[in-house]
């Protein structure tokens, strides 16, 4: 199975927690052309790996911690083979930096694809990642980070492989982090039984910027061990 760890650094062109968008009315508009305005080379498209420090990957609008006025969450390049997340919370005099997470996704080289920002309920949306275009086992991998408690949480997890040299070699584990329930299964090898595990002993939802970079439940883990 893939090694899930990345060693990742943060940007500082977008770090700075002083930094506003001045009028509440236009905080999602006006934000987001900000960031899209950052300079970046000519050959930083979409499909290139070889995206500069500071590109910004992907973006997001949402209300997620329910005050009524607009959020922004983005993922930036970090450099290093990694991305960042930057969460931006509106308030009535505008938006505020509220939380930036160096590291959050591995990012970038020939076998990953643009990571991917969606809305996932009122008060949640994920991250998805993916490493498709080398190697032997390609994956895809979603986080969801909720709003909770004040917080954003680390509230799903999601990780899918596949094995190009033995196509019935594959394993999904599926981890709801607020309630600790998961479920997932592995075919260990062409020939073998598909083993499917289920239970309520997973991990709990913690605040996203406590995430290492080599974060993997141990249930997933376990049901991968060949």
């Amino acid at each position: 199975m893939p090694n899930p760890t990345t060693l990742l650094t943060a940007p500082a062109a977008l770090a700075p927690a002083r930094h506003r968008c001045s009028s509440p009315v236009m905080i999602r508009p006006l934000c987001l052309s900000l960031l899209l305005a950052l300079p970046l080379p000519a050959q930083a498209l979409p499909d290139d790996p070889g995206w500069p420090p500071g590109a910004l990957l992907a973006a997001l609008s949402g209300d997620w911690n329910g005050n009524g006025e607009g959020d922004l969450a983005v993922l930036v390049d970090d450099g290093e083979g990694g991305a960042d997340l930057l969460i931006h919370e509106g308030d009535h005099a505008g938006m505020m930096l509220a939380l930036h997470v160096p590291g959050v996704i591995v990012h970038g080289g020939m076998g990953s694809g643009r990571p991917q920002l969606s809305a996932r309920s009122d008060t949640s949306f994920a991250i998805s990642q993916e490493w498709l275009g080398i190697g032997r086992t390609p994956w895809t991998r979603s986080l969801t980070i909720a709003h909770r408690g004040g917080a954003y949480v680390l509230a799903g997890f999601t990780h899918e492989f596949a094995d190009r040299l033995d196509p019935a070699r594959h394993g999904r584990c599926d981890v709801n982090l607020l309630s600790g329930r998961w479920e997932g299964d592995f075919t260990p090898a062409s020939g073998q039984p598909t083993r499917q595990r289920q239970g309520q002993d997973g991990p709990r939802a913690f605040p996203v910027n406590d995430m290492t970079e080599d974060y993997f439940p141990q249930v997933c883990l376990d049901l991968f061990a060949e």
